[in-house]
């Protein structure tokens, strides 16, 4: 008996001991803490490890709580704030158009609908809408068949007069760039296409195709010439624009593409929509007098106070300049185009703070998608000082910022947890000039205001003299100076975090 417990207990213990050999090795993870704040180093040793010149820095750092600035460096020097220029814009929106203000675009008929015909014309009018998508045009083409239209017998008519169109937001910036549309008061989905492209057999011919395929798009293979930038050459003609293949291209691929013409497009595209639907409708047409219609329906926006905060978090350049156009419509209705919307906005800023000296400040648009806008830290200051304690809104707007290791913008920079959450920015950025504004939340509890600028115009000056082949080699120390500054700009709000 004793003999065959032994053996039970015996084999127990072997058994245990073969499963414990098979287990997988456990992987020993080494977990990183930061109870401690890190190295602190000096503002002159961080400028001169990245290589930037003090000349082309300046910031600047408020105390909310004490009222006070602690911290200073070329404050009253111009810079050049790239998107940060969309602080100036949304704030000036929240405050003139009102945060649950709604952008309308509506679909209007004039004569009378008898057995499926429209006997008159059906108008697509644009309100400015910056959110309008694809979507909202199908839900358009749905209401027609709900009021029994199955076909317009007259014409199709879009209306985008409300703002002054332009076929780019900023000319200097190459004709194929994605984030450089048109504008007009029907644009759609950020007024970009897509062209894709394949080559079809051993010889290498290519077949181009875009989407969407409207008549106002036109596509072509280039000949053997240098390109104005990037893959495609573009061509103005009265009735479309075409787009060139370049022969330089040599992978199957695809590319977003800028609309030119968004009236056009979005009313083409509201046409073949229909279609689809089996509604016969005649190509469309501009016209700027509608007359007297009957409604059929209007898309609403989401109230201006959520299109404000994806603004700030994509850095969406179509709809900057599109709230812009709004904001100085409604404080002056004669506003022509985005230099003089810019300048209306200005001047309406310079009134409502006026105990500031404005001297130097520039607007030419209001995504900052130019070279020619200037503002110093110290305006910059006021205006986040401004829209802290003028805007009367159901939350903070420094709240809509991207945040530091987490949100738009700023998602990948300041990751490490002793600075990640505690930087809530709009950033800011163009060849040789990057920018960063908005609060942080230093290691004593204390919320901070800063503004931290940095440009070297006289890089950016010879870059905008080039040629496009000597932009070619630009380009690479234009990354790397973008590099070395965000580094910088990173290190020393770290710093900053530390240190107050």
């Amino acid at each position: 008996m004793r003999r065959l417990v032994f053996l039970l207990t015996l084999f127990s213990v072997s058994l245990l001991l073969l499963i414990a050999c098979h287990r997988r090795p456990q992987t020993i993870i080494a977990i990183k803490t930061y109870e401690t704040p890190g190295e602190i180093l000096g503002e002159e040793e961080i400028l001169s490890t990245h290589e930037i010149d003090p000349h082309h820095l300046g910031f600047v750092l408020y105390d909310r709580e004490h009222n006070r600035v602690v911290k200073v460096h070329n404050a009253d020097q111009l810079f050049i704030p790239a998107s940060v220029t969309k602080i100036i814009i949304t704030l000036a929106a929240l405050k003139v158009l009102g945060a649950d203000y709604r952008f309308k675009t509506s679909l209007a008929y004039s004569g009378s609908i008898k057995d499926g015909l429209l006997l008159g014309d059906l108008f697509l009018r644009g309100g400015g809408d910056p959110t309008l998508t694809a979507a909202d045009l199908m839900v358009m083409v749905e209401k027609l068949k709900e009021n029994g239209i199955q076909k317009v017998v007259g014409n199709l008519f879009f209306d985008d007069s409300l703002f002054a169109g332009q076929e780019a937001i900023d000319t200097q910036f190459g004709n194929d760039t994605a984030y450089n549309p048109g504008l007009g008061a029907l644009s759609l989905d950020s007024n970009r296409f897509y062209i894709a492209w394949s080559k079809t057999d051993k010889r290498g011919t290519m077949e181009v195709f875009s989407i969407p395929q409207l008549p106002s798009l036109r596509l072509g293979l280039a000949a053997d010439v240098e390109p104005e930038h990037g893959n495609f050459l573009y061509e103005r003609n009265a009735a479309f624009d075409r787009w060139l293949l370049l022969p330089t291209v040599q992978k199957d691929g695809s590319e977003r593409l800028p609309v030119k013409r968004p009236g056009s497009f979005t009313a083409e595209l509201f046409a073949d929509f229909g279609r689809m639907r089996g509604i016969s409708l005649p190509s469309p047409r501009p016209t700027t007098d509608a007359g007297n219609t009957l409604p059929i329906y209007t898309i609403e926006s989401k109230p201006l106070l959520n299109i404000v905060a994806e603004i700030l978090k994509s850095s969406n350049n179509l709809m900057a300049e599109l709230v812009l156009l709004a904001t100085a419509k409604k404080l002056r209705n004669d506003v022509s185009g985005l230099p003089e919307a810019a300048h209306t906005v200005r001047h309406w800023l310079a009134k409502k703070i006026p105990t500031v000296d404005w001297s130097g400040f520039h607007l030419e648009n209001g995504s900052g998608l130019t070279v020619s806008n200037r503002i110093s830290p110290n305006q910059m200051l006021e205006i986040l000082k401004f829209a802290d304690r003028d805007l009367k809104l159901d939350r903070s707007y420094l709240s809509l910022l991207p945040i530091a290791g987490w949100k738009g913008s700023l998602k990948r920079r300041m990751k490490t947890p002793e600075v990640a959450f505690h930087v809530w920015a709009k950033t800011g950025t163009i060849y040789y000039a990057s920018a960063l504004a908005g609060s942080l939340y230093s290691g004593s509890h204390r919320e901070l205001l800063f503004v931290l600028f940095m440009t070297d115009i006289e890089r950016r000056t010879r870059y905008d003299a080039s040629t496009m082949a000597q932009k070619k080699d630009l380009d690479q120390d234009a990354t790397a100076w973008i590099k070395r500054a965000r580094k910088t700009q990173d290190q020393l709000l770290a710093n900053w975090i530390l240190s107050y």
